[in-house]
């Protein structure tokens, strides 16, 4: 397999978050499964993932050449895209937890990736503020519910802007909020703790007192993602909200009129929801 590289990186990092994922990984990894290693990481395993992809109109047209897979936690998304999209050349996994790929990249190389795909991967530690890439120099970006995690989302997608070619793509799939969302509901949603199952899933002592704030978890409107992307200097190609068949959405309407579709995937998640933009390089 493949060699973990390791990319030193001066940025911050959220330190529950670091160490929970960090036991969360050697954790799940004894079970060698897939599919449990989905539920813990993604939310979604790789059959739902290609589905939902499919979704998206002429994805295959930024899913070419040379990329990079931002917070890919353990690669199901790096995985599922190599099998899917063969014009990848190949993917940087970047994920700054390194117990995450020492323990959990060898259950994706061996039980999802493709055997004429194993190569196309390349996992690499390190930071997605701090990328060790030539400027111009990748074709597509990918971040699966990670902007959200950024200390910065501005500081993260200029370092991304810097790597892409200007003929290059950043897909973010990821959640976001009406733009009448008070702030006083923002401030409950970070503070919410953990329930107990969640503490006992993530195979955490019981009784821990985790906030979602402490976890680094954030919570955005839509306008708030759109101006960091405008001042990351992208421009937005396409836009669309996908929702799950939840009760929870019967009566969902979003406020930013983006296009809503309905889809029969189960996206995982409180909200049910996943919105995707495709961005590309201001000129």
């Amino acid at each position: 397999m493949t060699k973990i590289k390791v990319w030193e990186y001066k940025s911050k990092v959220h330190v529950d978050e670091y160490n929970n994922n960090a036991k969360l990984a050697k954790s799940i990894a004894k079970k060698d499964s897939l599919e449990e290693l989905s539920l813990a990481y993604t939310h979604i395993n790789s059959d739902s993932i290609t589905k939902f992809f499919n979704y998206i109109p002429n994805i295959e047209n930024y899913l070419i050449g040379n990329g990079i897979d931002l917070g890919g936690g353990p690669g199901i998304i790096s995985g599922t895209l190599v099998n899917n999209f063969p014009k990848i050349e190949c993917i940087t996994l970047l994920e700054i937890v390194q117990s995450v790929l020492e323990s959990c990249f060898p259950i994706v190389h061996k039980y999802l990736i493709k055997n004429e795909n194993k190569t196309k991967i390349l996992p690499i530690t390190g930071s997605f503020d701090e990328i060790k890439l030539q400027d111009n120099s990748l074709d597509f970006a990918i971040m699966w519910d990670t902007l959200h995690h950024s200390f910065s989302p501005i500081i993260t997608l200029k370092e991304i802007n810097r790597v892409l070619k200007t003929s290059g793509h950043l897909i973010i799939v990821d959640r976001g909020h009406d733009n009448k969302t008070p702030q006083k509901e923002i401030e409950r949603m970070m503070n919410v703790i953990y329930p107990e199952e969640f503490i006992k899933n993530n195979f955490m002592p019981k009784g821990t007192k985790l906030s979602r704030r402490d976890n680094g978890e954030n919570e955005y409107r839509f306008k708030e993602l759109e101006n960091f992307f405008r001042k990351s200097n992208f421009d937005i190609l396409y836009r669309e909200l996908f929702l799950e068949k939840h009760s929870r959405n019967n009566n969902y309407k979003n406020d930013a009129n983006i296009k809503q579709n309905f889809i029969p995937i189960e996206l995982g998640g409180y909200e049910k929801r996943k919105i995707v933009y495709i961005l590309k390089p201001s000129n």
